[in-house]
């Protein structure tokens, strides 16, 4: 069973996907730009931390 923090990477992964995939050609909204860096941040952090649960690492 995944744990909580490959839960999160799950569904951060999952919804900039939505969120690229939603953003118009041109004119994109400020705040939508500022959610997907947001989110990118996030999952920035969560991938960084903790090698030790990385499986490829044992």
């Amino acid at each position: 069973m995944p744990s909580t923090r490959e839960q999160r990477v799950a569904a951060l992964e999952r919804e900039i996907r939505e969120l690229t995939g939603s953003l118009p050609a041109h004119s994109v909204p400020p705040s939508m730009l500022m959610r997907l860096e947001d989110l990118e941040a996030e999952l920035a952090t969560l991938t960084a931390a903790s090698p030790e649960e990385n499986p490829d690492s044992e």
